[in-house]
């Protein structure tokens, strides 16, 4: 496994991660743009460049050479961060990739 920091570059990807990542739970509940347009399972590229504009950082986790998930980091202020966004493939779900 390899953890890298992502680039505005890697908008399409980071995408494509988050919506595969949290698709599954938005067909278990019903959830649609119509109902939550917020849902990560619609989460786009423009959400992505924005998320960088507003200087937030996004790290790749790779497995194999596949970027298989990421995580956003957000500092806060000097005292508080977040990680946004944790995400991890289908395929690679419950492998404890994400700890």
């Amino acid at each position: 496994m390899i953890i890298e920091k992502a680039s505005n570059d890697d908008s399409a990807i980071i995408a494509t991660i988050i919506k595969e990542a949290n698709s599954p739970v938005a067909h278990q509940f019903r959830i649609t743009e119509e109902n939550n347009p917020k849902h990560p399972s619609f989460y786009s590229e423009e959400w992505v460049r924005s998320d960088f504009q507003r200087g937030e950082e996004y790290f790749l986790l790779k497995a194999d050479e596949q970027v298989v998930g990421c995580v956003a980091f957000e500092k806060a202020s000097d005292s508080t961060a977040y990680l946004n966004r944790l995400s991890v493939l289908p395929s690679h779900q419950k492998l404890g990739l994400g700890q």
